[in-house]
């Protein structure tokens, strides 16, 4: 047994299902300059999307056993489960696993998407990050088929951003 209860020779089918992205209602409401402030420090971004991950303080849980006993491996930016010793990232486990975007670029995705009132079009998307619309189309599919617009955190999203505060 280990840290969590979870045994290492458990079947890998024991697993966590992929967790939605809890959108909170804060990033709706800023606008274009707030949003570009965020999306130059990629640690920013990092930070955001970590927060919208794991809410409501962005604890990270292992999303191979459900586990949230982990630490931090700064230098590849991922974490290690104290329990299953899996390593895994801030994408991990969500439609942005695997893709080679940067946070930031992410971050703004999430954000034209929580943004619309109606939601986001992929041409207005291919526009914003100059990418090939099919790509748009995927990326706007998977946030919509992932996402939860309304979600609790807890902190000020405006206020904790506009400190420029990194955790």
């Amino acid at each position: 047994q280990s840290v969590c209860g979870w045994s290492r020779t458990a079947p890998q089918s024991y697993g966590v299902p992929p967790m939605a992205l809890a959108i909170p209602d804060a990033l709706r409401d800023m606008d274009d300059s707030e949003i570009a402030d965020i999306s130059e420090d990629e640690n920013m971004a990092h930070d955001a999307i970590r927060l919208m991950r794991w809410p409501p303080h962005g604890k990270p849980v292992c999303p191979h056993c459900a586990c949230d006993a982990s630490y931090y491996l700064a230098s590849r930016k991922r974490w290690k489960c104290k329990g299953c010793d899996h390593q895994f990232t801030v994408t991990s486990g969500t439609w942005m696993a695997g893709t080679k975007l940067r946070h930031s670029t992410l971050l703004i995705i999430i954000w034209s998407f929580a943004k619309g009132e109606v939601g986001t079009r992929a041409v207005d998307l291919q526009r914003m990050l100059g990418c090939e619309y099919k790509t748009a189309m995927v990326w706007l599919g998977k946030l919509r088929s992932s996402a939860v617009v309304s979600a609790p955190v807890s902190r000020d999203w405006k206020g904790y951003w506009q400190r420029g505060r990194v955790h």
